[in-house]
């Protein structure tokens, strides 16, 4: 998720799943790291999503449920990199993501959308259907569309109401091709935004969003005038929140459900990978973080609400973001590193979270130099020695207090070879 302001150029990037931030810049971060910039709230809109909207927070359980798999497995025998030995869980997780998230270059000028093409699979054991849509363009252009054109939507159009922007219509733009094409795009882009977080409750949000309008449409729901709904954020809010969706596990679903049963989900899996004894912090973070969610912004069209906010009540709402729950690392394109959070918490053991990211890659390929290279050299360099590049095995079996070492010791795993 990376973005260029129109203002200063500057490119950010915020990581789903790793709850860090990135600002292409040089210059020192805890000088100079302005929370009002237009990069830095493009990029934590994203880490409000990652927190906040189930598919996302799905995508958090999965890469959880991954690493724990993978230490597991480093307890009873040695891996072989690159690593694909996963089990037919994971091929069939990765499977449905690749269908539901979409992806494709970004294109700069974008013709409208004339049809879809649509397909999909049946997961064999749950019975559930997975669906994949590729917008057919008029100028003969194939586009694959999903989640993160719908997340990338919702906070461009959040940035765009504030600051000029100059972003490539696909993936920023996406969604108001797709409501022009199905005639709703004339619709306040509250309503818009409305609509698209409501979907992102579900795990294939492009396809619910379709089936949601056609159900407004088709009039089952019994309410007189519902197709003025579109034009009256109000009237939508009502709408959607009587909205059911069924679950494979046959009971119904509403978003303040399906928020509460993810919640207890990842906070389950976290306490997996980061036990309260072994790293209080960022347990206690996390507990925090999932209150915080359960208590103020379940049940809500938060960001529609927030796209609603003018710039100075904007700004109070970010400010109050980041008092209750911050962000846990910032970094700079030399790879320093700031901690948003608040002060009750140790910020040296969030460093996990980069560290978790950087070990994922690693997993991805035979290279034997260190994957926190980058980051030592700018942060910690006393500790590194020529090991780091040659032969990172060696290097943390001797000193398992380098940021690499630490964390395989941290998670009892032996290097995987």
């Amino acid at each position: 998720m990376r973005l260029k302001t129109a203002i200063d150029g500057m490119e950010g990037m915020y990581e789903p799943s790793y709850f860090f931030i990135k600002i292409e810049t040089t210059q020192k971060l805890d000088i100079n790291i302005d929370t009002h910039s237009q990069t830095f709230i493009h990029e934590y809109i994203h880490f409000i999503q990652d927190i906040f909207l189930p598919y996302c927070i799905r995508n958090n359980v999965n890469e959880v449920h991954r690493f724990v798999y993978i230490t597991e497995k480093t307890k009873s025998e040695n891996i072989q990199r690159p690593f694909n030995d996963w089990s037919p869980e994971f091929l069939c997780i990765e499977r449905q993501h690749q269908q539901t998230w979409g992806y494709s270059k970004p294109v700069k000028k974008a013709a409208p959308i004339t049809d879809y093409d649509v397909n999909h699979y049946t997961i064999a054991e749950t019975g559930a259907r997975v669906f994949k849509y590729t917008a057919l363009l008029s100028n003969g252009c194939r586009y694959p569309i999903g989640a993160k054109d719908m997340l990338e939507y919702i906070a461009h159009k959040i940035e765009s109401k504030h600051w000029p922007t100059d972003q490539p219509d696909l993936p920023y733009r996406t969604m108001d091709l797709v409501f022009d094409q199905l005639g709703l795009g004339t619709i306040p882009d509250m309503c818009k935004i409305a609509l698209i977080e409501f979907c992102l409750h579900n795990d294939n949000p492009i396809h619910h969003l379709f089936r949601t309008i056609e159900t407004i449409q088709n009039g089952s729901l019994g309410l007189k005038g519902v197709e003025q709904c579109y034009l009256h954020f109000d009237f939508l809010d009502y709408v959607l929140k009587r909205l059911l969706w069924g679950a494979r596990g046959g009971f119904e679903e509403t978003i303040h459900s399906k928020l509460k049963r993810r919640l207890e989900t990842i906070q389950s899996h976290i306490q997996k990978k980061y036990p309260a004894e072994q790293f209080k912090d960022i347990s206690g973070w996390f507990d925090d973080v999932i209150s915080y969610v359960d208590k103020n912004l379940k049940g809500r069209m938060y960001f529609a609400e927030l796209y609603e906010k003018e710039k100075n009540d904007f700004l109070i709402e970010i400010d109050n973001l980041l008092k209750a729950l911050g962000v846990p690392l910032v970094f700079n394109s030399l790879n320093e590193h700031i901690s948003l959070l608040p002060e009750k918490y140790n910020k040296d053991s969030f460093i996990q979270f980069y560290t978790s990211f950087k070990f994922n890659e690693f997993l991805t390929h035979s290279d034997q130099t260190c994957p926190m290279c980058e980051f030592c050299e700018n942060s910690t360099p006393e500790l590194m020695s020529p090991d780091c590049i040659d032969n990172v095995a060696r290097k943390v079996s001797e000193d398992n207090q380098c940021p690499f070492g630490q964390f395989l010791d941290n998670h009892k795993i032996n290097i995987v070879r």
